[in-house]
């Protein structure tokens, strides 16, 4: 990221159009919460570890009972396959909930030692400084909006709209960059 932040040009932007730009309210989106915990009788941390499995049991047993029960609708819809993937070997359901057991087991073992505590993380990620991390974000927003409008146009837009850029690239922009670079 940094090296992509360099090759920006550096703009001489005046003090007022930055303080302009920083936001002075926080204004959190609706998935923001201050609440330590998501749901109040689960710890975050085993629910990070127990939602991935619960979940794929829950699908599994619905797609299975879709693919066993013969249900008219499904099976009109249904792909048939060709006779040379028909005799090909083929898994026990037993076979594949043990392999999948195996799999989960090292899954949860591995996030219980990876994943911080939830104090940890609710004084990291909750009660940060997020009007101090957005006013760090301006800068390189302005350099950014000047890159791609132009002089004139860059500066007119962050003039006008400059709190809601930051505040969306904070609450939105960003998160959706890493969670796409997670993907």
């Amino acid at each position: 990221m940094s090296a992509i932040l360099s090759l920006l040009p550096q703009q001489g932007f005046n003090t007022s159009l930055l303080a302009n730009m920083t936001p002075t309210s926080i204004q959190a989106p609706f998935y923001h919460t201050d609440n330590p915990h998501l749901l109040s009788w689960i710890s975050d941390r085993y629910l990070a570890l127990a939602g991935p499995v619960i979940g794929y049991w829950v699908l599994s047993i619905i797609f299975h009972f879709i693919d066993t029960a013969q249900l008219p609708y499904f099976e009109s819809k249904k792909i048939h396959e060709s006779p040379e993937v028909l005799a090909r070997n083929k898994a026990t359901v037993l076979q594949v909930v043990r392999a999948v057991a195996v799999q989960q087991i090292l899954q949860t073992i591995l996030g219980y030692v990876w994943l911080e505590d939830d104090a940890t993380i609710y004084k990291r990620e909750v009660m940060k400084d997020h009007l101090g991390d957005m006013a760090s974000m301006v800068p390189t927003i302005a350099n950014l909006t000047i890159l791609v409008l132009g002089q004139r146009t860059g500066e007119s837009v962050l003039k006008s709209h400059g709190p809601d850029i930051v505040r969306w690239m904070y609450w939105w922009g960003v998160p959706a960059l890493r969670m796409l670079f997670a993907l």
